[in-house]
């Protein structure tokens, strides 16, 4: 398989504006592919969930 300096695609629509949809726009910016992202909710508020990391994941 031969690399490419051209992305596949141009756009790419992302669903969700959790913490992977945040990502993985920005992610995708930053290879130079314009992705937007669409969320369902007016307004983003928090709902008591929580992310935990362990020792190992601040390394990774």
């Amino acid at each position: 398989m031969r690399e490419t300096s051209q992305p596949v695609v141009n756009k790419v629509a992302i669903i969700g504006a959790g913490p992977g949809g945040l990502a993985t726009a920005i992610a995708l910016r930053k290879k130079g592919i314009d992705a937007h992202v669409y969320e369902r909710a007016k307004e983003l508020r928090p709902v008591g969930a929580g992310l935990g990391l362990q020792a190992n994941g601040f390394v990774a």
